[in-house]
């Protein structure tokens, strides 16, 4: 990935095809920063996707 160049994935409801593609996409890409966009009241539960144990799919309720 260049510097300064944005990818998006745009993923509303996803599977584990979803999950697994988006996976490898930024396996590849190697960015320096994501951004996951959600719900504000759903800001709490950020820290649990850095988590070791946590593996996609992963979904909001």
């Amino acid at each position: 990935m260049a510097q300064g160049e944005v990818s998006y994935f745009g993923i509303r409801h996803h599977g584990p095809g979803s999950a697994d593609s988006l996976v490898q996409a930024l396996q590849d890409l190697k960015p320096v920063a994501v951004l996951i966009e959600g719900p504000a009241d759903a800001s709490a539960l950020l820290p649990l996707l850095a988590r070791p144990e946590m593996r996609p799919p992963v979904a909001l309720l």
